[in-house]
């Protein structure tokens, strides 16, 4: 997941509306990424927490 560090926040939106947001655009009951430090310090600028997007991801990804 190394190479997340270096898309930027446009690249990484696609990625975090999938593990955050269903296919009827509402918040997945599993996700913990919008509840986390990041995205309240962050918001949509993604590409300052491609670590914590990661790790969603590799939790919560296979669901």
């Amino acid at each position: 997941m190394e190479f997340l560090k270096r898309l930027s926040s446009n690249d990484l939106k696609d990625l975090f509306d999938v593990i955050v947001y269903d296919e009827d655009g509402t918040l997945r009951m599993n996700e913990d990424l919008t509840s986390s430090i990041e995205y309240q310090r962050y918001g949509h600028d993604y590409a300052k927490y491609p670590e914590r997007i990661a790790e969603e991801l590799q939790c919560y990804g296979g669901r």
